[in-house]
């Protein structure tokens, strides 16, 4: 673990984070968002996604499954297998180098790791809910539990990466005013 932190504060350089943040757009942009217009336009009317919901009951799995079309649901597991396997890890390797920016050394850099579970159980989820679309209407029940468990850690996760990024950008703030003070006249 100390390894794969040490790595992200080591790549956590302007350069690397502007790249990384240009393959988050382009992927989140280019990928994404045309990929769940296509999910629309194969049901023809507008769908969810089960991934961006914040957990999901059985019955919400099911009533989401259910507005896609037969098209929609084959299109939806491929697009997991590939969009949905680069999508968490860049969005996990950008977070993990911005946590990096502010968390190089010392008792906290352990949050650095947040963001690489955070992608981890995104994995897990996407495993579950390939399962569950490959066999839609006669999926198991524990599938959706599974994915909807896997699905609000997930988003847990993320939203706490998004706590250590604010925290870190506060504490930054708060290291920085002593030197402005020092400048006003």
């Amino acid at each position: 673990m100390l390894r794969v932190i040490t790595w992200f504060q080591q790549q956590a350089r302007p350069r690397i984070i502007v790249l990384v943040t240009l393959a988050y757009l382009l992927l989140a942009l280019g990928v994404m968002r045309p990929g769940a217009q296509k999910l629309e336009k194969l049901s023809g009317k507008p769908v969810d996604i089960l991934d961006l919901q914040f957990g999901f009951s059985v019955e919400k799995a099911q009533s989401i499954l259910s507005g896609y079309s037969a098209a929609a649901l084959q299109e939806a597991a491929t697009f997991l297998v590939w969009a949905d396997t680069l999508y968490p890890l860049i969005y996990g390797i950008l977070l993990s180098l911005l946590v990096a920016v502010f968390f190089r050394n010392g008792r906290m850099q352990f949050v650095v790791m947040v963001p690489v579970l955070a992608v981890l159980v995104d994995f897990a989820e996407n495993y579950w809910l390939y399962k569950l679309l490959n066999s839609y209407p006669n999926e198991e029940v524990s599938w959706i539990e599974y994915a909807s468990s896997c699905n609000a850690v997930k988003w847990s996760l993320l939203g706490l990466s998004g706590l250590f990024l604010l925290f870190g950008c506060f504490r930054r703030l708060l290291q920085l005013l002593p030197s402005v003070r020092k400048l006003a006249p």
